[in-house]
């Protein structure tokens, strides 16, 4: 008995430690759905517009197919990127304003999806010509975890919570500059996944003496 009882015990230690160790490829798609009852179009889409007649502006999230990152216990950490927002405005454009959900769905290293929830707000028009104006989308909450990956907005500015948008450059009608939604996707660190095992072999030498002939 004790022998099977710690063999089970470090067999389970083993496997969850090797989990963890193959994470080495997290795969991952995304898509974004605006809301906003102050739209004349698209709310519930991906791209949503406001205002009437020739005076518009137009909010467009475009998401990411199928990626992956490599990803493991020693290297616990990666950039990755989550899409991007672009602009387009027409006439004297329009006051943006609602919600935006970002779904990140995972297939690997385990599949399931997380969302990061944000604010909408800023005015876009045309100004001698090209488009103008600027707005935000402030995330609150600013991460989410998914099967032990954890994901967390990194745009590299002093509020990482917030993406920029800006129409600036851009023809009438036309989408302009990109407005890229940046993440930092992380595993547990190993210090954690090595104090988990040393839990179970605790456990194991346990259920020796209990089982102790």
């Amino acid at each position: 008995m004790k022998r099977i009882g710690l063999a089970l015990v470090l067999v389970l230690s083993v496997a969850v430690m090797g989990n963890v160790a193959a994470a080495d490829v997290i795969t991952f798609s995304t898509s974004g759905l605006f809301s906003s009852g102050a739209a004349t179009s698209g709310d519930g889409t991906f791209q949503i517009t406001f205002g009437t007649g020739s005076d518009t502006a137009t909010l467009r999230f475009t998401g990411l197919a199928p990626v992956s990152y490599g990803i493991d216990a020693a290297h616990p950490s990666v950039g990755v990127g989550l899409g991007f927002f672009d602009i387009a405005a027409t006439g004297a454009g329009a006051t943006a304003s609602g919600t935006f959900t970002l779904t990140i769905s995972q297939t690997s290293p385990n599949s399931g999806t997380g969302d990061l929830g944000g604010i909408i707000s800023g005015s876009f028009s045309i100004i001698s010509g090209v488009g103008g104006g600027n707005g935000l989308v402030n995330f609150n909450p600013n991460s989410t975890n998914i099967g032990g990956i954890s994901y967390v907005l990194n745009n590299g500015t002093n509020d990482t919570n917030v993406i920029q948008l800006n129409a600036a450059g851009s023809p009438a009608g036309t989408f302009g500059r990109q407005s890229s939604v940046e993440a930092l996707a992380s595993v547990p660190e190993p210090a954690s996944v090595a104090l988990f095992g040393s839990g179970l072999l605790m456990g194991g030498n346990f259920i020796r003496r209990k089982f102790k002939v």
